[in-house]
């Protein structure tokens, strides 16, 4: 097969009627198949006969005012689930505008659960992000909704659009984000795109028409959202730019200031190492100096004052005492001192 056939565009599946008028009327959905007095309220019922219309089936629910599914019925719809095969039953409930607390408290827990059982390990709710998720969707189903067998391309795309739902209930995926992904899937080219747009805005029926003005609607508000979040990271951008620039001054400044100081500190280390020397010199000089004077005073003492003032005793102590000579002998003893300080 050819890649242009590989990307052949893919007709979507549309939603049960009832859906569509819900959505877009506001009305209530048309009923078909069996009434609501013949509707049993179990969600095992409501899989297990295809003649019950989810319509008829969620006033049932409605009317006997259910707000959870017994354990065993919720048991036996599991069981009956595995034999829907093709999602259409599943997909006829989650597709409705509305669904009843009792059907939704149900339903995506089993939805997940049936797509964990097709997908196996590579779908992971708990560790996947949406747009993971989305993508295992797409890679999964969307080569049998190439598919020639109009049963296997069905089945394909109900559990690709059980999944995209699933997405967008629990996982709040962002719904632009969900069509610009699938946006490949469906169609191979803009131009395909845009020739049904055009068809649907101008030929189109009135639901054509509002979901197709809808959609441009959304495109827009996300276009300007974008727009708007462009030139918000310009502005954050711009301005850390100016304060990286600034910052950059900054620190230009900053260095020219610190190499001054270190001139500086350069200059008060050697100011203070020569310091240091003349101190040591003079320290060596002083106790030089002091050792002489300590050695000329010994000197002094031993050999002129001392000799002065024993003489003096002596002429004290003498049976006559003689003070005229004491007193001259320290008299010379304090000339000896006067000119040692001078």
């Amino acid at each position: 097969m050819s890649q242009e056939k590989d990307h052949k565009a893919i007709e979507p599946l549309e939603a049960p009627k009832e859906t569509l008028d819900n959505v877009l009327n506001n009305g209530a959905a048309k009923q078909g198949g069996l009434s609501q007095e013949m509707v049993t309220p179990e969600i095992s019922a409501f899989f297990s006969n295809p003649k019950v219309s989810s319509s008829a089936f969620f006033q049932a629910v409605k009317a006997e005012k259910i707000k959870r599914f017994k354990k065993e019925d919720e048991e036996r719809a599991f069981l009956a689930l595995k034999e829907d095969e093709g999602g259409e039953r599943l997909w006829a409930l989650i597709s409705q505008a509305k669904i009843p607390d009792a059907v939704d408290r149900w339903v995506w827990p089993a939805a997940q659960d049936r797509l964990k059982g097709m997908l196996g390990a590579d779908f992971n709710p708990h560790e996947s992000t949406p747009a993971e998720i989305l993508n295992i969707l797409r890679v999964s189903f969307e080569p049998n909704m190439r598919s020639k067998d109009k049963a296997e391309k069905k089945r394909a795309e109900n559990w690709l659009r059980i999944g995209i739902c699933w997405l967008v209930e629990k996982r709040s995926i962002e719904l632009w984000s969900l069509a610009e992904s699938l946006s490949g899937t469906f169609f191979a080219d803009t131009k395909q795109a845009k020739t049904l747009v055009r068809r649907a805005i101008g030929k189109g029926s009135s639901k054509e028409f509002r979901i197709s003005v809808a959609t441009v609607k959304l495109s827009t508000d996300f276009l300007a959202r974008s727009k708007s979040e462009l030139a918000e990271e310009r502005r954050i951008a711009n301005n850390l730019r100016f304060n990286v620039t600034e910052a950059e001054k900054k620190i230009e400044n900053l260095e020219g200031e610190l190499s001054v100081l270190r001139r500086k500190l350069e200059q008060e280390e050697d100011a203070l190492l020569n310091l240091k020397k003349q101190f040591e010199n003079e320290r060596h000089h002083w106790g030089h100096d002091l050792s002489e004077a300590k050695a000329g005073q010994r000197v002094l003492l031993a050999e002129r004052v001392v000799p002065y003032l024993s003489d003096a005793v002596d002429a004290l102590e003498i049976d006559t005492p003689a003070p005229d000579v004491a007193l001259k002998r320290v008299k010379a003893v304090l000339k000896i001192i006067d000119e040692a300080n001078s």
